[in-house]
């Protein structure tokens, strides 16, 4: 088993091998591949993250969701825990102390109306395994909802198999730019 500081820094080094250009077409054809994937389920409430410039850019996959009339809601960290946020036209997001943006203020959303979550990560497998930053949020976090389970990335983020450790949440689907994995049938669409 590789020791996953080396995983995350090679995945963050494949990613860095995409221009910006080529990060921003991706990041729109995974957008499709996400709604298409929101669309055929029945949620309507969606938690979604605010990328970073290294990341699958989720401001496309935002667009079309405020263009659809989809309820998104954006992760607040408080210490250890994560607290869904509802968006509106007046959020207001600053950079935490690790350079990712969240909201300021806002109403705070009851984990059972999140159906949906749109989850970042460095790496996945087709299993549905990811490979975060290291904070473990997302993986205390997700069981507390019985929303879908959705990695975005780029598919060069995708490996062959990554170990999980006992407390690692799974994903339901992966997006990429070229695939939709289902990762309980392990099938691409």
């Amino acid at each position: 088993m590789m020791d996953k500081q080396i995983q995350r820094k090679n995945a963050r080094q494949r990613r860095s091998l995409l221009s910006p250009q080529v990060r921003q077409e991706y990041s729109v054809m995974a957008a499709e591949n996400a709604m298409m994937l929101l669309e055929g389920s029945k949620a309507d409430v969606v938690m979604i993250y605010a990328s970073t410039p290294e990341e699958t850019s989720t401001w496309p996959l935002m667009d079309q969701m405020l263009m659809r009339g989809y309820y998104p809601v954006f992760p607040l960290v408080q210490g250890e825990k994560m607290v869904p946020i509802m968006w509106d036209e007046n959020t207001v997001f600053v950079s935490n102390k690790m350079g990712i943006l969240e909201p300021v203020g806002g109403t705070e959303v009851p984990l059972e109306e999140i159906q949906f979550v749109i989850v970042p990560g460095l790496a996945f497998d087709e299993d549905g395994n990811r490979l975060g930053q290291g904070g473990g949020h997302y993986d205390r976090f997700l069981p507390q909802t019985h929303a879908l389970r959705v990695g975005y990335c780029f598919q060069t983020q995708m490996v062959h198999r990554l170990e999980p450790e006992p407390h690692d949440v799974k994903m339901d689907y992966i997006c990429t730019e070229i695939y939709t994995y289902d990762c309980a049938k392990k099938q691409t669409k």
